[in-house]
């Protein structure tokens, strides 16, 4: 994400990897990904209320999250390792 006073916010998202790249144009509202492949689009809505309609959704009828606390922990490893990569300018491995 970029953002300054002297330019536009733009909320746009772009993942490159070795087998390709995904692209989010407009990060907030999730309508729209762009993969080296292909483009989909999807009926946009407010993630956090579908992640809040989710969450109740278990508690009232004691459904399993979708989303596990090792997914938790995976996806920070991950937002970690591009804040490493941003930082240093270097490739960060996961393994």
């Amino acid at each position: 994400m970029f953002s300054s006073m002297e330019g536009a916010f733009d909320a746009s998202v772009e993942i490159w990897c070795e087998s390709g790249s995904i692209r989010l144009p407009n990060f907030f509202s999730g309508s729209s990904v762009i993969t080296s492949e292909k483009e989909e689009t999807f009926e946009e809505r407010d993630r956090f209320s579908i992640q809040m309609e989710h969450f109740a959704d278990c508690i009232s009828r004691g459904k399993e999250l979708a989303f596990t606390t090792d997914d938790a922990v995976e996806n920070t490893r991950v937002i970690n390792a591009l804040k490493q990569a941003y930082e240093s300018g270097d490739k960060v491995f996961l393994h």
